[in-house]
């Protein structure tokens, strides 16, 4: 039997709005219906309660007090066990790009420059310095001599040289070679030890740090023709030869050439001189004044080449790189056994760690002023939300 179109006959028979069809048809249906007699006895029992007893005081301070407390503090809903995960995954993923951009961005723009007598070889040179001054001394550079694989390779040039220096001939000798070591320090104080014994000097020095701190050195050195065999021999003997070149440029014509004109104009110069004694007029004077002033800028141009060519004949010229090698191009290099690249393995990830937490410790200080603003800002603008919620 169905209920539904009675449920609104019950609530108008309660309210007296029924007519008298209406009531004759529901008290048919409530002598047929056990459920819905009772659900009448069960809402004329509630108003009944609701118009004659009194709710206890209290039950109703109860409820009011607790509808009172959700007003002041409302529920806060539930936040999804993810979006924690999620805040988690973005700090790191901060951090991480952060510290690589600390570890990049800042090592170009602030240098990481190389301090004297720290992070530089004892006695090195800094960055972009140049000096004119002797090497240190070091060991004798006399008992020193080149493996036959070392000289080998320059013994067609210096002997070349050395016959066309006993013709009279001008030889500028040049050498560029670039090496990779373990040993930067030890072996940078051999080149500069070697290069004093040697008579030579550092021309231009160059020593960067890259960001996971190895080192390499760019070098220019000046040193006797003489000695650059035996110089460029022991300089193969540090590290790993990767690189060299050499060659010897045949300058006995320009310096020749350049000698004539020198004697040309000495000799103008004397018949000036003869002639500016034996001169009356003032014209005279004058015109000769201005041709020995000019001569005279010619022989000392002419000087000065010549003093140039002889500087670079009797003064070759080596340049060097000298690279920094991490501890796992130092394995693979020499040939390590499995256990040895191992530990070399496991020692040059802890050197990329320190790095990267000493890269991440420098974001962190960098950005946190940022990030105290932003939480400043941040609690002020909750402070007034709040209190205009409250309003």
């Amino acid at each position: 039997m169905r209920h539904d179109p009675f449920e609104s006959l019950l609530e108008q028979h309660l309210s007296g709005v029924l007519d008298a069809e209406e009531r004759e048809e529901l008290e048919t249906h409530l002598k047929e219906c056990p459920a819905c007699r009772l659900r009448l006895n069960v809402l004329e029992d509630c108003r009944r309660i609701n118009e004659e007893d009194e709710v206890p005081a209290t039950f109703s301070s109860s409820w009011r007090h607790k509808i009172q407390e959700q007003e002041e503090f409302p529920m806060k809903k539930k936040t999804p066990g993810w979006t924690k995960w999620l805040a988690a995954a973005a700090a790191v993923a901060l951090v991480l790009v952060g510290t690589l951009l600390t570890g990049n961005e800042l090592d170009r723009a602030l240098g990481r420059r190389t301090q004297e007598g720290a992070q530089a070889p004892e006695g090195g040179i800094g960055f972009y310095s140049s000096i004119n001054s002797r090497a240190g001394t070091g060991e004798d550079m006399a008992t020193y001599q080149p493996a036959p694989d070392a000289a080998e390779p320059m013994m067609w040039a210096a002997e070349t040289a050395t016959g066309k220096e006993a013709q009279g001939l001008k030889i500028i000798r040049r050498i560029s070679m670039t090496s990779a070591t373990r040993n930067f320090q030890s072996d940078y104080e051999a080149i500069r030890n070697a290069l004093g014994t040697a008579g030579g000097r550092i021309e231009n020095a160059d020593i960067r740090t890259a960001g996971n701190g190895l080192r390499t050195a760019y070098l220019t050195l000046r040193l006797p023709a003489d000695q650059l065999d035996t110089f460029a021999g022991m300089l193969k003997t540090l590290g790993n030869l990767e690189a060299f070149s050499e060659s010897a440029e045949d300058v006995s014509e320009q310096y020749s050439d350049t000698d004539s004109r020198l004697r040309t104009q000495q000799a103008k110069m004397e018949r000036l001189m003869a002639l500016l004694e034996k001169a009356v007029s003032v014209e005279d004077l004058i015109s000769l004044e201005s041709a020995i002033a000019d001569t005279q800028y010619l022989i000392d141009s002419y000087t000065g080449q010549l003093q140039g060519i002889d500087s670079r004949v009797n003064d070759a010229t080596l340049t060097m790189t000298l690279k920094e090698m991490s501890v796992l191009d130092t394995a693979e290099a020499s040939q390590e056994t499995l256990w040895d690249r191992i530990f070399s393995g496991v020692s040059h990830m802890w050197q990329l760690l320190r790095q990267w937490a000493a890269d991440a410790a420098v974001f962190l200080a960098a950005i946190l002023p940022i990030i105290t603003i932003i939480v400043i800002v941040f609690l002020i603008v909750r402070a007034i939300i709040k209190r205009r919620i409250k309003k």
